[in-house]
Order: C-alpha cells, then structure tokens, then sequence
C-alpha cells in the first residue's frame, strides 16, 4: 500500500490491512499508520528493499512548495515481468537520467491535483514512460477532482477512461496502447 488514508493495520481491527506500507512524503509521523509490532512494515526512505519476493525501490524526487524544495519518493515495485511505479508527490517532470533508470513501466498510479504535476505534465510523464495502463489518483478537495481528471484525459487525448470496480493486470494481459483507468471509490472499511 502506498501512502494510506485510513488506518493501517497488519492483522485484525478496524482500518485498511496491509503487510507493506511505502510512503512517497518520507517517513514523516502518519497517523493513518501503526507502527510495528502491531502495524504493517514501513518504508520511507530511498533504496531497494524485497519483501516476500515483491522488490521495491524508493526513488527520490523533488516537490518544490512555497519556495521550498521537500524531498518524495516515487515507489517502483517489480512483480516478476510487471512493473508498477506510484509517482507519489512529484510536481515537476524527471530528467531524462532519472526516466531510464526506471526502466520500462507497465502500470502508473499518478497523483494529479493538490500541488501535483500540472496536467500537462502529467501527460508529458504519461507520453514519456509509455505504460500500459494509467490509474489517476486524485490529491484534494472533490469538488476539483472532475475537473482535474478532464483536463488530464484531454491532454493525453483521451475521450472516455475506461471505469472499472477493480484492475486485475498481469504481464499477459496488458493492452497495446496506452489506456486511462478510472477506480470506483469504495467507502473506507470501519
């Protein structure tokens, strides 16, 4: 799971279930998560980690707010063939360096909205990793989500994102083009 907004446990109890949490802000105090023994395995700093044979890496980036530059993570998780990157909170396009260090990327979680990429280059990002299938993840007040998710879709040319329950992908069942995936909310578990 990456950068929770429930509460995260590793067993039983109210709140989302979860053995790994990586989060893209650092390992900053998150109250949506409790810290082990009780709480799922946290991540929030750069570098390469394998948990249970699921290999991740925490990639720096930079966000700059205010005139300050904070330092995220994206999160890139190799599932044998497939590739997964969450771009976490990055707000300004990576260097070409940084892009084929990457490698190729199968499945992006982007965050857009909220002091996020601007929706162009959110779609430059989508233009230059080229994966198969996108997953916008909205950051912010709802009111502003629509309007966020079409000016996205229209820069990446897009008419009608598909929307789905749920995204089963797996190395065999990728699409040949790029395609926008839009998730159903679901209500917070209690």
């Amino acid at each position: 799971m990456t950068d929770p907004c429930a509460p995260v446990r590793r067993e039983r109890g109210r709140g989302l279930k979860a053995e790994v949490v990586c989060l893209s802000r650092g390992r900053e105090p998150q109250a949506a998560v409790e810290e082990p023994p009780e709480g799922p395995l946290l991540f929030g700093r750069p570098g390469e980690y394998e948990v249970d044979g699921i290999f991740m890496r925490g990639i720096p980036t930079h966000a700059a707010s205010n005139g300050a530059t904070r330092h995220h993570l994206a999160w890139l998780f190799h599932f044998g063939d497939l590739n997964l990157l969450h771009a976490g909170a990055m707000n300004e396009l990576p260097t070409q360096d940084a892009l084929e260090n990457l490698g190729e990327v199968q499945v992006l979680l982007l965050p857009l909205g909220a002091g996020r990429l601007a929706t162009k280059d959110a779609a430059a990002l989508v233009s230059m990793l080229e994966p198969r299938s996108v997953v916008p993840v909205y950051q912010g007040a709802l009111e502003d989500a629509a309007a966020t998710l079409s000016a996205f879709t229209g820069a990446l040319g897009v008419s009608e994102p598909q929307e789905e329950d749920y995204l089963r992908v797996t190395a065999s069942n990728l699409p040949q083009q790029t395609r926008v995936v839009l998730l159903q909310p679901r209500p917070l578990p209690e």
